[in-house]
């Protein structure tokens, strides 16, 4: 099936996902298009995301990962890649990695466009990521999953203003400035 023609809309039946509702690093299906049954069976294996894949914007809001961690049948817009990691790939630090800048600015060297700024195929393909041994990977994973953590109980602490994070009272200074 051609993937460059825009899918038949259908009232119901298998979400469609837009760029729009991954923008967040998360699946959001809530008020997402569909797409019919008949439609998504017809679509080759690739071209269906499946538990353990990584999507990846590619135009205009590009350099977006986001991890699929639920047996759920969806489908998405070519501007969106769908990334099946080898058995000797942690997906999750294959996420983790897509996330960084370094990725970031690969996938912006390689960019086309003025406007709307789109990474090829070919270029995503060129993208470097550095691969550990694959025990290194679940390492590397589970301590940017604890840092992260931490840093999740600290931002609301940073956002109140009123502790530094390390249990001191902070107090707020003002600036004045004359004319």
């Amino acid at each position: 099936m051609a993937i460059n023609i825009p899918p038949p809309k259908a009232d119901q039946g298998v979400p469609f996902l837009v760029i729009g509702n991954v923008r967040s690093q998360t699946l959001n299906f809530a008020g997402c298009r569909h797409v019919s049954e008949q439609y998504y069976k017809a679509l080759d294996a690739i071209r269906r995301p499946q538990k353990g894949d990584i999507l990846y914007t590619l135009v205009g809001s590009y350099g977006i990962p986001v991890m699929i961690t639920d047996e759920r049948q969806f489908c998405v817009q070519r501007h969106i890649g769908i990334l099946r990691p080898s058995p000797s790939i942690n997906a999750r630090f294959l996420s983790r990695a897509l996330e960084s800048k370094w990725v970031f600015d690969q996938a912006t060297a390689c960019a086309t466009g003025i406007a709307q700024k789109t990474v090829p195929l070919a270029g995503l393909r060129q993208i470097l990521i550095p691969l550990p041994p694959l025990s290194e990977q679940h390492r590397i994973v589970a301590k940017v999953d604890e840092l992260m953590a931490l840093c999740d109980r600290l931002e609301p602490l940073k956002v109140s203003g009123k502790h530094d994070g390390l249990g001191s009272q902070r107090h707020p200074i003002t600036i004045s400035i004359t004319a």
